[in-house]
C-alpha cells in the first residue's frame, strides 16, 4: 500500500521524476494528438509549478479541431471586413477569392488537417479548367494569409501554404510597334473595333 502511495503522482503535475543529475524532469500531455511537452527544474516544487502553467496554456481544444477552412474563412473574413487598415476593394478580392476558389474545393476539409498535397490539389484543378496565371496566384495568396493568421491565433500548429510554391504567371508578351506601316494598321483596326473608346 506504502509502495503504491509512492508511486502515485501529484495531483495536477503530470509526470514528474528526478534525473540522475539530481535535477527534476516533468512531462505534460494535451491529449494523443499533440506531442508531450517536457518541463525541467532543480526543485520537485518548480517542475509542479511549471507543468500547472503548461497545463493552463491556452491551446485549440476539440471543438477547434473540428472547425472547417469554410468556417475559418468565413471568420477570417468578418476580421478582414474590420480592418481599418484595409480597403473594402481588398476585402472584396479576398471574399470573391474565398468564395469563387477556395471554398469550392477545399471548403469541408477540417482548418487542423490541411495538407500542402491538397493546396496543390486545388491548384492543379484551377489549371486544368485554364484559371488565368495571376488570378490563380491571387487565389493561393488569400488562402495563405488566412492559414496564417489561423496559424497566429493557435488554431494550427504550422501554415501548410508555406510549403507549397506560388503559381507561376506567364505574362503577356508585348507587342511594339516599330514601322509607320504598323502603327497605320493598328489605327485602322482600332477605329474599325467596338472598344476603339479604350485604345
Amino acid at each position: 500500500m506504502n509502495q503504491e502511495r509512492k508511486r502515485r503522482r501529484d495531483r495536477g503535475s503530470g509526470g514528474i521524476r528526478q534525473r540522475k543529475n539530481g535535477t527534476w524532469e516533468g512531462r505534460v500531455s494535451h491529449g494523443v494528438s499533440s506531442p508531450i511537452v517536457y518541463v525541467y527544474g532543480n526543485r520537485k516544487k518548480d517542475v509542479i509549478e511549471k507543468i500547472r502553467t503548461e497545463q493552463a496554456r491556452p491551446r485549440a481544444d476539440n471543438e477547434d479541431k473540428r472547425v472547417t477552412l469554410e468556417e475559418w474563412l468565413t471568420k477570417w473574413l468578418d476580421l478582414v471586413e474590420h480592418d481599418s487598415s484595409l480597403s473594402r476593394s481588398t476585402y472584396d478580392v479576398y471574399k470573391h477569392k474565398a468564395n469563387h476558389y477556395i471554398i469550392p474545393q477545399l471548403g469541408s476539409t477540417r482548418l487542423s488537417s490541411l495538407k500542402a498535397g491538397e493546396i496543390y490539389g486545388m491548384l492543379d484543378k484551377l489549371a486544368k479548367v485554364k484559371t488565368g496565371g495571376r488570378t490563380t496566384q491571387v487565389v493561393f495568396g488569400v488562402l495563405r494569409r488566412a492559414l496564417e493568421v489561423a496559424r497566429k491565433r493557435g488554431l494550427i500548429a504550422t501554415n501548410p501554404a508555406l510549403d507549397v510554391d506560388m503559381p507561376h504567371h506567364r505574362a503577356k508578351e508585348r507587342v511594339y510597334l516599330r514601322s509607320i506601316d504598323e502603327i497605320k494598321k493598328f489605327v485602322d483596326a482600332a477605329d474599325k473595333s467596338p472598344l476603339r473608346a479604350l485604345f
